[in-house]
């Protein structure tokens, strides 16, 4: 195919990559999967929907076989720094927990045989007000990194 060809037949994405009009398909992603992929099937013990397409040169539009190369995802968002929300929610949970044992190692040893009732309500706002911090502190962006 030549390239008026081509060109008639792809568009460009709102994040740069090049797509077949027809199928909506990316054109690295056919790419690598009928020149790379196929033709190396031993090489690729996964299945191809669990690889993303690298390009070396970091050219979105340069499509070429040799421009290509197939990485696991999870090899492939940390090589471009990539953090999943998956991954953010993970650390606010284990904050979570380690705010909460803290909390009852607290009251286990604060506790009094006649506890007035302001101490109480002050050691849940020391809670409070440490759980949202734990939060800002474990979901805030990071700074060089890609958040998805």
């Amino acid at each position: 195919m030549d390239k008026e060809e081509f060109d008639k037949k792809t568009a460009i994405d709102r994040r740069g990559y090049l797509y077949w009009k027809d199928t909506g398909d990316l054109v690295h992603r056919t790419t690598a999967f009928k020149k790379i992929y196929l033709k190396n099937r031993d090489k690729y013990p996964y299945d191809f929907q669990d690889y993303q397409v690298h390009h070396k040169d970091k050219n979105k539009l340069n499509n070429r076989e040799e421009n290509l190369e197939l990485i696991p995802r999870i090899e492939h968002e940390n090589q471009h720094g990539v953090i999943r929300h998956e991954y953010r929610i993970i650390d606010v949970l284990i904050a979570i927990i380690f705010l909460s044992i803290a909390h009852n190692i607290f009251l286990f040893f604060s506790v009094k045989p006649i506890v007035d009732i302001w101490i109480i309500r002050l050691e849940y706002l020391i809670f409070v007000i440490l759980f949202i911090f734990s939060i800002w502190f474990f979901s805030r962006k990071k700074k060089g990194r890609k958040y998805v």
